[in-house]
């Protein structure tokens, strides 16, 4: 049965809550999935059934068949490809694949550190070949710098190009129809709704978008940055436009097999590094979300699972998700006739944290917090800090700020909103400052554990916890605000 319209009305009811709640939030809420586990499956049958490219396909008769396995054991070990694709300009100026590097890992740890990172094998082949290895290598995740929005953007529109069978190889769903490719082939060539969903059944990691979440203070992302300044290592680059001449000796092909088999490491080696891995599993096992998202950087999902899961628990009825065309419709309708019309609304996820300045709106949706620029010169002269600890979560819990304890005030004729009032001292503690709570104290007892710890991959694991604690509890604030 269709979906109700969520504006129905009739004669016992005025609205209609979750009639646009994807079946995957739900299943998750309701079975309490929080991130990656093990689960117990009850009634499996076997079908005949040609969905996914899997060793194994069952069916289940309904949600409650899935629960979460008590007493679980650790989990394991999974393989990683890193893949890095060499493109010349072809005659159109289009990239195409002159050669393929993949690096793998197959027992890569996702609770710590990786032990021996160094036992890795390598293939490079030409386009038509990669597929088949891909496949036959059924690797757990797929790595690359910037790898979502270049690398296997353009290995897909090769694909279309030379029109390759079985393409939906890449990933683990078997796919009839292409999805829908952006015309670019950049770092920021926006949309690549269509390179996550082709590598479906396997996780993408791409060191760029993680970088950029874990390592804020970089001056750049580019992988001959990083490669410095994470890694201390060189990254040799071969001028594109001297590629074609490579392939008429032996020597300058192997040599380019080299640099493009590096580039695959490199990516690999940064992956570890920065513990990518185990820290976004972390997360997402907090949040209770997906961990294929939580790779892609989506920090207001994180906290919006976070609380869909506890308000879930707490028995509320969420409210119905707006889409991007109603918000865009609201606004629209709220411009006036002589007024600019805002740009587009930028719908990367970026945790709230836009500022004054941002393109793409003609004014910041709220205020962030005072940042003092720095005044050039030598200070002869004591200079004083002062500075909160985590001040917004601290505001949020100080004054009992949430969706339960404020009552929202009525806009005025011009659409504003007036200050609403501070809830009561006696009210009762909200979800949002407890939930903040719980994650500030949880970190700071992992933080205790971790300095009486001795064993070296224990204090690896509580580390990567004590992180995932202080990214979840600091991105609070500013999810909030995201639209």
């Amino acid at each position: 049965m269709a979906a109700l319209p969520m504006d129905l009305e009739g004669k016992t009811f005025r609205k209609i809550f979750g009639s646009k709640t994807p079946c995957l939030e739900r299943l998750l809420l309701k079975r309490k999935v929080m991130g990656p586990c093990w689960l117990k499956l009850d009634g499996v049958a076997a079908i005949n059934s040609n969905t996914t490219w899997c060793k194994f396909e069952v069916g289940l008769t309904n949600k409650k068949a899935v629960s979460v396995l008590p007493d679980a054991p650790p989990p394991p070990p999974l393989i990683v490809a890193s893949l890095h694709v060499q493109t010349v300009q072809n005659a159109k100026n289009q990239p195409e694949i002159v050669l393929a590097s993949v690096i793998t890992h197959s027992r890569v740890s996702v609770d710590g550190a990786t032990t021996n990172q160094q036992a890795l094998q390598s293939f490079s082949v030409v386009l038509n070949f990669l597929i088949a290895k891909l496949h036959n290598l059924d690797a757990d995740v797929l790595v690359g710098h910037n790898i979502a929005a270049y690398d296997m953007g353009v290995l897909l529109q090769r694909i279309q190009a030379c029109k390759i069978l079985h393409w939906s190889k890449v990933g683990r769903m078997r796919m009839r129809t292409m999805p829908k490719l952006s015309g670019g082939t950049s770092a920021f060539s926006g949309n690549t709704f269509a390179q996550w969903s082709v590598v479906a059944g396997r996780l993408m990691c791409d060191t760029f978008l993680s970088a950029q979440e874990l390592l804020p203070s970089q001056r750049s992302y580019a992988l001959k940055e990083l490669a410095m300044t994470q890694l201390n290592a060189q990254k040799p680059e071969v001028d594109a436009s001297l590629v074609p001449a490579m392939f008429d000796e032996t020597p300058s092909i192997l040599n380019l097999v080299r640099v493009c088999e590096n580039d695959a490491f490199l990516s690999l080696q940064l992956m570890f590094r920065l513990q990518v891995l185990p820290l976004t599993k972390q997360l997402t096992n907090l949040a209770g979300n997906l961990w294929s998202k939580s790779l892609q950087g989506k920090r207001a999902e994180r906290i919006e699972y976070l609380l869909l899961h506890e308000f879930h628990r707490l028995k509320y009825v969420c409210p119905n998700k707006e889409t991007y065309a109603q918000r865009n419709a609201k606004r629209k309708a709220k411009a006036g006739p002589d007024e600019e019309e805002d740009g587009p609304e930028q719908e990367q996820d970026d945790g709230g944290r836009r500022g004054e300045g941002q393109t793409g709106r003609k004014k910041p949706a709220y205020a962030g917090g005072l940042v003092l620029e720095p005044k050039r010169g030598f200070y002869d002269h004591f200079v004083l800090l002062l500075d909160f600890n985590s001040l917004y979560p601290s505001i949020v819990q100080e004054y009992n700020i949430c969706f339960t304890t404020v009552t929202r005030p009525t806009p005025d004729e011009e659409g504003n909103l007036p200050l609403a009032a501070l809830p009561s001292a006696s009210a009762e503690p909200g979800v949002l400052p407890r939930m903040i709570g719980q994650l500030v104290a949880r970190r700071k007892d992992v933080r205790s554990m971790l300095k009486q710890e001795k064993d070296g991959a224990r204090k690896a694991q509580l580390d990567i916890r004590q992180k995932a604690l202080k990214i979840m509890a600091n991105s609070m604030y500013g999810c909030l605000g995201f639209s």
